[in-house]
């Protein structure tokens, strides 16, 4: 789940070219922990299959995976709009979930805050810091599985 998080949070502004790189003080930034569910969550799943069920208006194709998650930060407020969409048309939906643009393993989340209740999410583990440590390792050696280089400004 880890990578996915990274690539979704961390990573999320990295260009889709070649070897795009990362300036490693920016990882200063970031900490992560790991979260406990303590309850059967809905979710939408955005991918292809799950998603030929919501017609576009205006045009005789689905929403597709592509047109959600691969796009630029240009389209996040059409996007958004998307969510908005899926949150009122299901009304016990928690979440939507999805796999990261840039690719890698897992899962991303987004959870709807007005459907949540105290404690449905638990921490855990204590803050890991990805700018030292062991969480530096874990962020550099997912980085390098995702081509992305971490250099120093």
């Amino acid at each position: 789940m880890l990578e996915a998080a990274a690539l979704e949070s961390i990573f999320h502004d990295v260009p889709h070219v070649p070897s795009p790189s990362y300036p490693r003080l920016r990882l200063g930034e970031w900490s992560y922990s790991e979260l406990k569910v303590t309850r059967d969550l809905v979710l939408l799943e955005l991918v292809n299959p799950k998603l030929r069920q919501f017609r576009v208006p205006s045009r005789v194709e689905s929403i597709t995976e592509s047109e959600l998650i691969h796009t630029p930060p240009s389209e996040y407020p059409r996007t958004r709009t998307w969510a908005q969409s899926f949150h009122t048309a299901l009304s016990k939906l928690d979440g939507l979930a999805w796999r990261p643009r840039l690719a890698g393993t897992g899962t991303s989340f987004v959870f709807f805050g007005d459907r949540f209740k105290t404690g449905d999410l638990q921490i855990h583990s204590s803050p890991t810091p990805t700018a030292i440590g062991d969480g530096f390792l874990e962020i550099y050696a997912l980085a390098k599985r995702a081509h992305i280089t971490i250099v120093i400004p």
